[in-house]
């Protein structure tokens, strides 16, 4: 198909299929594994930020604010090009685990802080004049209602993760927008090469939302029925 000067090669992505999937195989290794840690992170940092001791709560503020107010090129590019000055030397795929990890832990923590935070102070006094602990206050009244709030400000964060990958090519990891240029600067193909990346994304990200609409749904409905 020709439009205008520019003559449309679909078989430019064919061709270049099996490398592509490594790409996205690594793309998708990356954000998985940055998905689990950062909202351990987040959890970490979370009770930190509504720790009643200065120096954790100063600690955590500190770190989130940090990481908030830079831009994550600069984040990778400290750590990729700094550490190696000090002796430290890390592979590509290390450093994008670690600071995707931090960068995203920094955001997950104040959407998991506000989530708790938007249980009422009612319920929570109710549940002290009932005798119950703090744990189970947690446990029982306010984690499952956090989630409610939780989960759609969750699922936008790990959808931004995810779109987040391909500046990993910048510090030479072999994710799937570096394939994709590389793929582009060969063939001189860039609508078929950017609009294939554009689409991936684009469905993973609309499975990810698809998953958590679901989760979502369910836990609501396991709410209700509880009380």
């Amino acid at each position: 198909m020709t439009i205008g000067a520019y003559r449309f090669d679909w078989t430019v992505i064919s061709r270049n299929f099996p490398i592509i999937l490594q790409g996205l195989s690594l793309t998708l290794k990356i954000a998985g594994s940055v998905l689990v840690l950062t909202t351990i992170v987040g959890l970490i940092v979370c009770f930190g930020r509504m720790s009643k001791n200065r120096i954790v709560y100063g600690v955590a503020t500190g770190y989130v604010e940090a990481i908030r107010n830079t831009p994550l090129l600069v984040q990778l590019f400290l750590i990729y090009y700094g550490l190696p000055q000090w002796g430290i030397r890390l592979s590509g795929f290390t450093v994008s685990i670690v600071v995707l990890t931090l960068h995203t832990g920094a955001y997950t923590a104040e959407i998991f802080r506000a989530g708790i935070e938007s249980t009422s102070m009612g319920q929570i006094q109710a549940g002290k004049s009932l005798g119950l602990k703090n744990t189970q206050i947690m446990q029982h009244i306010v984690l499952p209602q956090a989630w409610i709030a939780i989960i759609p400000a969750l699922t936008n964060q790990f959808i931004y993760t995810l779109k987040d990958t391909p500046l990993l090519a910048f510090i030479g990891v072999k994710e799937m927008m570096y394939i994709f240029y590389d793929i582009q600067t060969n063939t001189w193909q860039v609508f078929e090469v950017y609009l294939t990346a554009g689409g991936i994304y684009l469905l993973f990200s609309l499975l990810i939302g698809f998953g958590a609409r679901r989760l979502e749904s369910h836990h609501l409905k396991k709410f209700k029925k509880k009380t």
